[in-house]
């Protein structure tokens, strides 16, 4: 914002669910910063295809896009590999560790935030283990693969960790490799 950018924003969930096109100006970027915090799905499921396809036609001016997801999607490949063509992307995989480390205690009930599909797991379970490392395995690699075959920065964040250092952090290692 201090170099005059445009912004803009794409909030997604199983479909577009609020565009704002790119302008300037500091109250555009507070209204933005506000819609992204008061944020809450109304639909079910990821459609990261769909939103970066969007961002593809609103965006007419190279520029860079900042996609945060937890990018357990699928396919999106394409759509990424696309957008990376014309622009400049970096990718922000939001983690929990609560949702990646679940403690092998007995039966729990679970909930899929996104579908509201409800169940019991045993953590203790061979079968429940094996799937569940098969599982982050596979969305590890398909959003390592991707970033990689659209040459796209990732900056990966904990939900727990410091936001600000993390952004930060990232950008004060960009400028340092792009220096070299």
């Amino acid at each position: 914002e201090a170099t005059g950018d445009k912004t803009g924003l794409i909030l997604f969930a199983g479909e577009i669910e609020k565009m704002v096109a790119p302008k300037r100006g500091r109250s555009h970027l507070l209204r933005i910063v506000s819609d992204i915090l008061d944020a809450k799905p109304k639909s079910k499921g990821t459609n990261l295809k769909g939103a970066l396809e969007s961002a593809a036609r609103v965006m007419k001016h190279q520029g860079i896009i900042f996609v945060i997801s937890d990018f357990q999607a699928e396919g999106y490949e394409m759509a990424l590999k696309r957008i990376a063509r014309k622009h400049e992307v970096v990718a922000i995989r939001v983690r929990d560790k609560h949702e990646w480390d679940i403690p092998n205690v007995g039966a729990i009930a679970v909930i899929d935030p996104e579908t509201g599909e409800e169940g019991i797991v045993d953590p203790r379970s061979f079968r429940f283990r094996d799937w569940f490392e098969k599982y982050k395995k596979g969305v590890d690699l398909r959003f390592k693969n991707a970033c990689r075959g659209a040459s796209v920065e990732e900056l990966p964040i904990e939900t727990r960790e410091d936001h600000v250092q993390a952004v930060v952090r990232f950008f004060q290692a960009r400028r340092r490799l792009r220096r070299r």
